[in-house]
């Protein structure tokens, strides 16, 4: 079990970290979202739809991969403000 000033650190460290890092706007949160949504939708096409043009494939592959990036950049913003 930590001692309780490694705990009032930690806990200082987490805030020190929150207020580094700026909130989303409405609109900020909005785009997050549509572009993990354009992901996992992208995602669903390209294992459903294995046949589908080289080129397409890629554009939908590129949009996984963004679709990934935003999830991560909304984990690890919730993580921050949650204080783990």
């Amino acid at each position: 079990m930590p001692a309780q000033s490694d705990t009032v650190d930690q806990v200082k460290d987490c805030l020190r970290l929150i207020a580094k890092r700026k909130l989303l706007t409405a609109e900020q949160e909005v785009e997050l979202a549509k572009r993990i949504e354009a992901g996992l939708y992208a995602e669903r096409i390209l294992a459903q739809q294995p046949g589908l043009d080289l080129h397409f494939r890629r554009e939908l592959a590129l949009l996984t991969e963004d679709g990934h990036r935003a999830r991560g950049n909304a984990v690890t913003l919730l993580v921050i403000l949650s204080g783990w």
